[in-house]
C-alpha cells in the first residue's frame, strides 16, 4: 500500500480528482497528473504490489485508463476539483465511436 493511499481512497470516495506524481516506465522521468482515482487492487500476476487505477481525460490515445503500481507512485496529493463519473464515460464513449468510424488503408 503506498503511503498516500487514504488521499487516494478520499479523493474516491468524495469524488475529488488527485495530483499524482510517478515515474513513467516509457520517459524514464516524473510525470504529474490531474486524474479521478478508479480503484485500486493487487496485481495477481506478477509480485502482488497494489495496482492504482486512475480516469486520465488528457491520455492522447483516447484510452483514460491510467494504471499504476504502488512503488512507482511518488506522490498524491488530495485537490478540491470534483470529478463525475459521467464525465469519464462519455470520453470512452466517444473514443470507441470515433475509432470505429476509421477506415483501414492497406
Amino acid at each position: 500500500m503506498h503511503r498516500d493511499h487514504k488521499i487516494f481512497t478520499r479523493g474516491l470516495r468524495k469524488g475529488r480528482r488527485v495530483l499524482v506524481t510517478y515515474i513513467s516506465p516509457d520517459l524514464e522521468c516524473n510525470l504529474t497528473r490531474w486524474c479521478a482515482p478508479k480503484e485500486c487492487c493487487q496485481n495477481q500476476t506478477d509480485n502482488g504490489d497494489e495496482k492504482y487505477h486512475f480516469w486520465d481525460k488528457n491520455i492522447a490515445d483516447g484510452d483514460s485508463d491510467l494504471i499504476i503500481s504502488a512503488d512507482k507512485i511518488v506522490s498524491m496529493k488530495a485537490t478540491q476539483f470534483e470529478f463525475k463519473v459521467r464525465e469519464f464515460a462519455k470520453l470512452i464513449q466517444d473514443a470507441k465511436r470515433d475509432s470505429s468510424q476509421l477506415t483501414t488503408v492497406g
